[in-house]
């Protein structure tokens, strides 16, 4: 066993990561392309053949209490981070934008490639409404654009919005054309389906971003309220589906692209409608999760640890995690944070993720300490 990371970093990014050194020219600092300001790790022992010391590195640029399989790569310009994600039954790392001070986050793209592309068609669609003071044509033409070509990423970003009146609905059909893994454009697409009257289009969108990210909550809780008047029981499901989910995938008001569009992410609503829902006594029996939902705020650290201590016990492991994860979202701050991180580190131990519990086990020292983050990083490599 060991604690590298779950699965290889992705090629394209160690490319990006070669190119954007020799662009930086000895700088240290993130190198801006579009959105991002890319984290580079510096020195001679930062490729390839470092992957172990280069991936630690980025592990002690996380914030602690962050999803255990959040590894950023790079900031935006408030220092919100894109995030690979690790899937639990690996394969190639999906891309989160997360954001620092709600630690709320979304699965903005299905691969590092698909972030590439992401940057190039936001850059464009900012460029042509030109509303931006930094995404500007300029910037579009001398960074972004040679920066993706020298990266293999052949797409001619700007013909998605030539026309004339661009609107928010074009960058995302655009994101999804070019990157169908794209789980939250494939939800503002629904969102916007819904509201112009389209219910089997909103409902698509959002089973396409379900079955991209199973435990995306915002999506399950979207298509539960586009359902509700079609059928009580399965919007239900969808509510109980979102309620069992990772809460930090609810979004963030203020998020870019997004924030404007999708709703806000509400656990104690979700509690309330499950709570008034067709024979609840009856669907209730012998879950853990019910209680939760039945008796306790839901937004609150304590009945999400006590849940999971109760899936433990029943030697259920995975759904502690889950319960554990959300545990952590909603108590990051709270005096139990290190005790939860603790617990996480040794459910992953007993699933045998030993990098995922490395991460459990860094964020429950530095929370116990409450370290700024960077302070206690090792030296780039």
């Amino acid at each position: 066993m060991t604690d590298t990371v779950p699965v290889p970093l992705p090629p394209l990014w160690w490319q990006a990561v070669e190119w954007l050194r020799a662009q930086a020219d000895g700088g240290t600092g993130p190198v801006w392309v579009g959105e991002a300001g890319f984290l580079l790790p510096t020195g001679a022992e930062a490729g390839p053949d470092h992957a172990t010391d280069v991936a630690d590195w980025l592990l002690h640029r996380r914030f602690p209490g962050a999803h255990p399989a959040f590894l950023p790569f790079a900031v935006d310009g408030a220092g919100n981070q894109f995030c690979f994600r690790f899937a639990p039954g690996g394969g190639p790392p999906s891309v989160v934008y997360w954001m620092y001070e709600t630690f709320a986050a979304l699965p903005i793209s299905g691969s590092f490639a698909g972030f590439l592309d992401w940057l190039g068609l936001t850059t464009a669609f900012a460029a042509r409404q030109g509303l931006h003071a930094v995404l500007d044509e300029l910037h579009l033409q001398e960074v972004v654009l040679p920066t993706l070509e020298a990266l293999g990423r052949t797409v001619r970003y700007p013909r998605f919005f030539e026309a004339s009146g661009v609107r928010l609905g074009d960058l995302h059909r655009a994101i999804v054309e070019v990157d169908p893994g794209a789980a939250a454009s494939h939800l503002v697409l629904g969102v916007l389906a819904g509201d112009a009257g389209s219910l089997p289009t909103a409902v698509e969108r959002c089973d396409r971003a379900l079955a991209l990210v199973p435990d995306f909550v915002l999506a399950a809780s979207v298509r539960g309220d586009l359902r509700r008047d079609e059928s009580l029981w399965r919007a239900h499901d969808d509510w109980l589906l979102a309620f069992r989910g990772f809460h930090g995938l609810g979004g963030d008001g203020q998020m870019p692209w997004y924030g404007g569009v999708l709703p806000p992410h509400d656990i104690s609503r979700l509690a309330e409608l499950l709570s008034a829902g067709p024979d609840v006594g009856e669907r209730s029996l012998g879950e853990p999760l019910w209680e939760l939902i039945l008796y306790d705020d839901p937004t609150q650290p304590e009945p999400w640890l006590r849940t999971a201590m109760e899936h433990i016990e029943h030697g259920e492991l995975r759904a502690a995690v889950d319960m554990a994860v959300n545990a952590l979202y909603f108590g990051c701050h709270d005096r139990l944070a290190p005790e939860i991180a603790n617990l996480l580190a040794e459910l992953h131990d007993a699933l045998d993720n030993p990098w995922l519990a490395r991460a459990a086990r860094m964020d429950a020292e530095r929370l116990a300490q409450r370290r700024p983050i960077g302070e206690d990083g090792p030296r780039q490599p």
